[in-house]
């Protein structure tokens, strides 16, 4: 996944990058290629911390945005909400032949039993 992280009004420390790379990196088991993902991070007034990030892979394009008053709370939200809407749209980006399909492993359960 290739990553490209912006910053307005705020410095990005390691431990924001670290956290947000690995947050990211789970969703790469969804895709058959490398999608590019864009993070946006901006500070206003008002302790106001928005997270906006964008995920585009083989021509679909999926957003996610969250504020609130911590920047680690946005980050988390917002990466989140980006997975939910992953997989809500897994349908569509499998017919693009972008993701990679879901296989539920069937597991051998006993029958139930009276004795």
């Amino acid at each position: 996944m290739r990553i490209n992280i912006n910053a307005k009004g705020m410095q990005i420390t390691d431990s924001m990058k670290e956290r947000l790379e690995k947050k990211l990196n789970k969703m790469d088991r969804y895709f058959r290629s490398e999608p590019d993902v864009q993070v946006r991070l901006s500070q206003e007034k008002g302790a106001r911390n928005i997270a906006e990030i964008t995920l585009n892979v083989g021509g679909v394009m999926i957003r996610a945005q969250e504020t609130s008053s911590d920047m680690y709370q946005s980050l988390d939200r917002a990466a989140d909400r980006l997975e939910k809407q992953v997989l809500r749209h897994r349908t569509r980006l499998e017919k693009k032949g972008n993701l990679e399909p879901v296989v539920v492993e069937e597991q051998n359960v006993p029958a139930w039993e009276d004795t």
